[in-house]
């Protein structure tokens, strides 16, 4: 089996554990041994994701500075034939579609063997909670809206945020996903829990995509917090009521986005008057004569369908600015409006040039 030196012998052993023997590559799953009269041959290769040099393959994906390169997430069990093609044809065979096979390997083996089975409800909530703390802890630490990302320029934040999507978030979600999946015939039907996870479901699919595919989305269902309230409930643990906590997360984001503006705008030099319109639309006077009509957006991931979005609900508006701070700045493609997206840690220097 081929191998870099640099791969930890825990992180070959759980590839093989993942993989179950078998090629990674849903329209291969060859078995990784060949029987030759008495021999056995080994036709394995850990392959990476992203290449582990400067010039390997797919090595130029928006995720390799956030990756461990031998890590466990960036490595996927090929055999010899697959390996060659995957790496040869890098175009056709990119990272996402890799990660996809990798993830829909993993399922069929966890379905299998990985997931416990579970004969006492309370056993499986309590577990399937310890998940959702876990996620939310991270979430709370280095999220999009945390307060290191906020305050701070969001470099290492950022990092930080990336790594513990791929090596902790996603499999706990994939890990959520199998439990529910594999007992939701096994309380009684409707069960409940396994209808309120539904939600759940859609949006640990759509952030799974948005965290490993170069194309985000905007509109994704966002985390829905009915679930673990569910849970907890269930449980009979104390939980905030559902309407309280989906009006503090607006308040919170909205404090935030007013928090920047009164950083980085209203006392700036070049702007000499700020008049709220609406609830996010507000109009800016530069000091040069120019009037704005501005946006404030708090969307995770700013893309031409929230551009179309929000000129549908106003056409007048001429700037936007997305308090995300874990998103470069775009220019749209549009041609008819002028349009500037700002993202926190760059407003200043938008305004000085």
């Amino acid at each position: 089996m081929s191998s870099r030196e640099t791969i930890a012998v825990n992180t070959k052993r759980k590839l093989w554990a993942n993989c179950a023997g078998y090629c990674q590559n849903p329209s291969c799953n060859k078995y990784l041994f060949k029987e030759v009269d008495d021999e056995t041959v080994s036709i394995a290769n850990m392959a990476h994701i992203i290449g582990a040099g400067d010039s390997g393959p797919r090595s130029e994906h928006a995720l390799a500075d956030y990756v461990e390169k031998d890590g466990i997430d960036n490595l996927i069990m090929l055999c010899l034939e697959c390996h060659k093609i995957v790496d040869e044809l890098e175009k056709k065979f990119g990272v996402e579609q890799l990660h996809v096979w990798k993830i829909e390997h993993s399922k069929k083996v966890g379905g299998l063997f990985a997931i416990p089975r579970y004969t006492s409800e309370t056993d499986l909530l309590i577990e399937i909670d310890r998940l959702l703390e876990k996620n939310e802890a991270i979430f709370s630490a280095y999220g999009p809206f945390s307060r290191l990302a906020t305050s701070g320029d969001g470099g290492d934040t950022r990092k930080a945020w990336k790594r513990r999507c791929l090596d902790t978030i996603l499999p706990n979600n994939e890990r959520i996903i199998h439990i529910m999946e594999r007992h939701k015939n096994s309380f009684g039907y409707p069960w409940d829990i396994y209808r309120g996870f539904l939600e759940f479901d859609v949006h640990a699919t759509s952030f799974r995509e948005n965290c490993l595919f170069e194309e985000k989305i905007s509109d994704y269902k966002t985390f829905p917090t009915s679930f673990p309230t569910l849970i907890k409930a269930a449980l009979g643990l104390e939980v905030t009521n559902d309407s309280q906590k989906g009006q503090e997360e607006i308040e919170y984001r909205r404090g935030e986005v007013t928090a920047i503006i009164e950083k980085f705008l209203r006392n700036h030099s070049s702007i000499t008057s700020m008049e709220p319109i609406s609830r996010g639309v507000f109009t800016l006077e530069r000091r040069e004569g120019s009037r704005l009509r501005v946006f404030v957006t708090h969307t995770y991931v700013f893309t031409e369908y929230t551009y179309d979005k929000i000129l549908s609900e106003d056409p007048n508006i001429s700037a936007i600015i997305c308090s995300n701070p874990y998103h470069p700045t775009h220019r749209t493609r549009k041609k008819d409006v002028s349009l500037i997206t700002w993202v926190c840690f760059l407003w200043r220097s938008s305004w000085e040039r």
